[in-house]
């Protein structure tokens, strides 16, 4: 085995974050697309291309953070959505009656 064999890259090509994660390179492409992984475009001085390129650390993270291990985790998780959900859906309903002219509503 050679010294550097068992260093991990910093950084992947998509071909190779889709080898390391096991996800396809469109999910790999969707991610770069939304930011939730770091990437970079590496480009040679004179070339107009360049290579994109995935910060393993990052997709580590992003990885780490959405998966999923549970069912109960994955009850928690859609529980805080549908809770921000309806937090944001009484916000708007807030702002269109302020918007509408209504005076505020006062609690007893």
């Amino acid at each position: 085995m050679k010294p550097h064999q068992h260093i991990a890259p910093q950084w992947f090509t998509i071909e190779g974050a889709c080898k390391y994660s096991g996800l396809s390179d469109g999910t790999i492409c969707n991610y770069i697309r939304e930011g939730y992984t770091i990437s970079a475009n590496v480009i040679l001085p004179g070339n107009s291309r360049g290579r994109r390129i995935i910060n393993r650390p990052s997709l580590d993270a992003f990885i780490e953070r959405y998966v999923a291990g549970t069912k109960r985790e994955t009850n928690k998780q859609q529980q805080s959505l549908l809770m921000l959900l309806k937090n944001a859906a009484d916000a708007i309903a807030e702002a269109r009656r302020i918007a509408s002219g209504n005076p505020p509503e006062l609690e007893p």
